[in-house]
């Protein structure tokens, strides 16, 4: 009875046989259509209607992605012209910050157009225009970065030029798809060598505004060879234990130099303190004058003890200095103003050496084994446990004292031997005590009279409230024989200036940290 033959039984009797099986109650040989099968027989029943079903499907899901696909050919195509539109802007009006961003845009827009070739044309010629943009741009950072960099190796670069170079660069090699140039490249370098194998050298990082180390140091391993440094304000220490220390306070701040040190040689404590003064550890606070904005800065700061020279540096130490550099080539930098007509002067050995540079005083007191004071340090040397406002106590009236009756008006017009005919009459032998001096049995001498003294602080600057140090400055401390002014103000010498003349009212005076030694 089945329509297709395939479901029919295959005789009579078979048919005959399972009916029989039905009424008694036994299993039946015939079984039902299986499902798939069924489905199968309705499809070739109802083939056609489901041919137009499928077809009217099929084109419902084609025109659905070709709108799909117009739509985002659209949304690319604004998104082009809206890159193309910053890329004008950005290069007419130097903005380089909008075309690092429309670098990024391109990224992306690359990955949405793969496959498409005429979006990829178009970002292919953006790209062209800010190479070409990034390629001027590196040309001009290289520029500036060749107009920074000094000539001469002794003249301090133009740091912040230097800075701006490099990041100009790191910009262009941005906008030309170059690799991003690593600041790091150009970092300073360090090199140094010490004389015994056993010294310790560390390196303290010094604050921005007070000179002082700060945090940890850096335990180093000699000798260094080229070691890098994150740029900044530094202080090296050679330690050999149960003998003494060195130190070296330096700014490694010029990009790509290689600072080396050289030997950095160690002298016995015993033989470097023997004329200095322990001031304890304590507060005290000082006036900082932020350079070319006319600002003062008021500070109160914890100064770690330290050792102190009982007295300005004399001519004649500078002289046993001088005698132990004969033969070198940078002699002739390290004489001082008028040292020619000094040193033909009976009782110049007494007086305080007067005309230095900040590099020659560095220098002198780095060869005793020591180092140029900070200004904190001086300060609390003034101040000290009883915070008064002058070496002797609080009293203003005796600092008139201290000042020599001379004619400094005088000086420019003067000849050589008049000038320094003044320097002799103004100056007092560093070693006579006089009311200048601080309390006590030990007296620390001449702080407010004979020379002002360079310190190792740097001169700060300031920028949208933000401080920063100047290396091309150093700051100086005291009074010196040509004040007509009593202040407590700190004077500026300008470090490339002092490498051809410095004033004659510079003078040294040296400090060292208290090390465990």
């Amino acid at each position: 009875m089945a329509h297709d033959v395939g479901d029919r039984y295959p005789s009579a009797l078979a048919f005959a046989e399972d009916l029989r099986r039905f009424r008694e109650g036994l299993p039946v040989a015939a079984r039902p259509t299986s499902a798939l099968r069924r489905a199968w027989l309705f499809a070739r029943r109802h083939r056609r209607a489901l041919f137009v079903l499928g077809l009217a499907a099929a084109t419902a899901a084609t025109l659905a992605l070709l709108a799909h696909m117009a739509g985002q050919r659209a949304e690319l195509q604004t998104a082009l012209r809206v890159t193309e539109r910053e890329v004008s802007v950005g290069i007419a009006a130097g903005d380089r910050s909008q075309l690092r961003n429309v670098v990024a845009q391109l990224e992306g827009l690359s990955e949405r157009a793969r496959g498409a070739t005429w979006a990829e044309k178009r970002i292919a010629t953006l790209s062209d225009r800010l190479a070409a943009q990034g390629n001027a741009d590196a040309d001009h950072a290289q520029a500036l970065r060749n107009q920074a960099i000094a000539p001469d190796d002794e003249a301090p670069q133009d740091l912040r030029a230097l800075f701006d170079a490099r990041v100009r660069l790191q910009e262009a090699n941005t906008l030309r798809g170059a690799q991003p140039t690593d600041l790091r490249a150009d970092f300073p370098t360090l090199s140094l060598t010490t004389e015994a194998p056993h010294d310790l050298v560390e390196l303290y990082a010094l604050d921005v505004v007070t000179g002082l180390p700060k945090g940890v140091p850096t335990a180093l391993s000699a000798p260094l060879e080229r070691a890098q440094l994150s740029p900044g304000h530094y202080r090296i220490v050679v330690r050999r234990a149960g003998f003494g220390a060195a130190e070296l306070t330096r700014w490694y701040g010029e990009w790509g130099r290689v600072y080396d040190e050289g030997m950095v040689q160690v002298r016995a404590r015993i033989e470097v303190e023997r004329e200095m003064i322990l001031v304890p550890a304590g507060k005290t606070t000082t006036v900082l004058p932020i350079a070319r904005n006319g600002r003062f800065e008021v500070l109160e700061v914890d100064v770690p003890a330290f050792v102190i020279d009982t007295y300005e540096v004399t001519n004649g130490e500078y002289a046993e200095f001088l005698a132990s550099r004969v033969g070198e080539a940078a002699l002739a930098r390290m004489l001082p103003t008028y040292w020619e007509y000094v040193t033909a002067r009976l009782g110049w050995h007494d007086l305080p050496v007067a005309g230095v540079t900040y590099y020659q005083a560095r220098a002198y007191a780095e060869w005793a084994g020591k180092r140029l004071v900070t200004e904190f340090e001086w300060q609390r040397a003034l101040e000290g446990d009883t915070r008064r406002r002058f070496p002797w106590g609080d009293d203003p009236l005796p600092l008139a004292s201290t000042f020599p009756d001379v004619d400094v008006l005088t000086w420019t017009d003067a000849s050589e031997s008049a000038r320094v005919d003044t320097l002799f009459a103004a100056l007092t032998p560093a070693r006579t005590r006089t009311f200048d001096a601080t309390p006590g049995a030990a007296p620390i001498l001449h702080l407010a009279g004979n020379v002002s003294e360079w310190t190792e602080s740097m001169a700060l600057g300031e920028v949208e409230g933000r401080l920063f140090e100047l290396p091309t400055h150093r700051r100086s401390k005291g009074w010196s024989w040509t004040g007509r002014s009593f202040t407590l103000l700190m004077q500026y010498e300008e470090v490339q200036a002092s490498f051809v003349e410095t004033p004659p009212k510079r003078g040294i005076r040296c400090a060292r940290s208290t090390y465990d030694d």
